[in-house]
């Protein structure tokens, strides 16, 4: 079992895994509300999103933009709107604003997907996993945030004239069949969310909210993309080994004494 930091960093988790195409969704909404209720996450509400795509081709003619698309969102969480699922016709997301543990919140995901397998009579196959986490990394009174950043992701903060509006370090990998995507977002002001997390469904960590001044934000996201037929012992595997290689990524972007600092 993993060691939960006393002053984690980690504003927000999420794991996402993608399935076969469900166009019943609407027919087994209540059976699967139902059964996350008894679970722990009674508020619901469904969510209609708007999705858009631009004809390219059509507009060298004169064409237009094709009209916005409405998606629905179901959107499970608990009653303080710090953990919670997504439900889209192709994908199940676990979010959480209190994170605790992986072995916790992944059993949680799996949990979830259970009860949609089980609702549907059986998923056919997945072909996207991925594990994301925010941190959000504000110096304690008398350090400077340099003291918790390896200088390589640290850019030229503190060290160009003028009033910094942000510094943005990304680095994308490849690793057998994962892909990972690691950046840093240094920037003054209050913790903020990624434009593509926007609005974000849940409610930030009270330890958070009142924060603001120079900070750095680090996003990690790991995923793979490969069809493979259900199963949740091997989705359980997938997960782990993600998580395993953004806790490397976490450990090189910070410095000993943001460990020491958070332990």
């Amino acid at each position: 079992m993993s060691k939960k930091m006393s002053r984690a960093p980690v504003y927000l988790g999420m794991a996402q895994v993608r399935f076969n195409r469900l166009l019943a969704l609407d027919n087994y909404a209540p059976a699967i509300q139902e059964a996350l209720r008894k679970l722990g996450y009674p508020d619901f509400r469904k969510v209609m999103a708007q999705t858009f795509s631009l004809n390219l081709a059509g507009s060298i003619e004169g064409g237009q933009a094709v009209p916005a698309t409405a998606v629905a969102q179901y959107v499970f969480s608990n009653m303080e709107k710090t953990l919670g699922f997504i439900l889209l016709q192709d994908s199940l997301t676990y979010m959480a604003t209190e994170y605790d543990v992986f072995e916790t919140f992944s059993q949680r995901l799996l949990e979830g997907l259970r009860i949609i397998d089980s609702t549907v009579g059986g998923l056919s196959y997945t072909d996207r996993v991925g594990v994301r986490y925010l941190d959000a990394v504000f110096p304690d009174t008398g350090d400077e945030l340099s003291h918790y950043l390896n200088p390589s992701v640290f850019g030229l903060v503190e060290k160009i004239s003028g009033e910094l509006t942000h510094s943005f370090f990304e680095t994308r990998s490849q690793l057998k069949n994962a892909t990972i995507v690691s950046r840093v977002i240094v920037q003054p002001g209050p913790v903020g969310i990624p434009p593509d997390l926007q609005p974000l469904l849940l409610e930030l960590p009270e330890r958070f909210k009142n924060l603001n001044g120079l900070h750095a934000i680090l996003d990690n996201d790991c995923f793979t993309e490969s069809r493979m037929k259900y199963d949740s012992a091997k989705l359980k595997s997938e997960l782990f080994m993600l998580h395993d290689e953004i806790e490397k990524i976490f450990k090189l972007t910070v410095t000993s004494h943001a460990l020491e600092k958070w332990k």
